[in-house]
């Protein structure tokens, strides 16, 4: 019985670990409210690992934009950038790229994507952060059969970005030998 608490006792210090280290403070980028009368919207804030970052211009173009060049991340990431609309392009990072709790800085080249003469403009510079994973189990129950392992426990785990059944099960593992979950 008590090799059976002594599990969900690491099962709950192994989530409230999680909790602890992917909840640090560090700071994004904003924008400069200098911008506003070129770019409309950004993909700034948290975004889903391996997200697309979009750049809306406040304007509609007349032909294509350049995207070759244009965008460059800090920490490095890899993928492609396209022009999605006539007023809008965007990074697609390669799947695995982007990791999951860390804050990336985008500096855009508009004077390379649009023509921006002005030099304190020609620089579009912002953060975001990528979500990082977090999960939780609420509203389960142990069941014990003969006070004996196996047990199970019951619940929905909770997650911060989408994942599937399959990958989840992956995530929960039983150490009987260090006797910890």
């Amino acid at each position: 019985m008590t090799k059976i608490f002594g599990h969900l006792a690491g099962f709950a210090a192994m989530f409230a670990a999680i909790s602890i280290f992917s909840g640090c403070s560090r700071t994004i980028i904003e924008p400069s409210a200098a911008f506003t009368s070129i770019v409309s919207a950004y993909s700034g804030g948290t975004l889903e690992e391996g997200s697309t970052v979009r750049i809306v211009f406040a304007a509609e173009r007349r032909g294509e934009i350049r995207t070759d060049g244009v965008f460059r991340f800090s920490p490095p990431l890899k993928g492609q950038a396209v022009q999605t609309a006539p007023d809008e392009i965007a990074f697609i990072p390669e799947k695995g790229s982007m990791k999951p709790g860390k804050i990336y800085t985008c500096k855009v080249n508009l004077a390379r994507a649009i023509g921006v003469k002005d030099p304190m403009l020609k620089k579009f510079v912002f953060g975001f952060l990528a979500a990082p994973r977090r999960a939780s189990l609420i509203g389960g129950d142990v069941l014990i059969k003969n006070d004996t392992l196996p047990a199970a426990i019951t619940g929905k785990v909770l997650l911060s970005c989408s994942a599937t059944e399959e990958e989840v099960g992956r995530m929960i593992r039983v150490n009987e030998k260090h006797d910890s979950i």
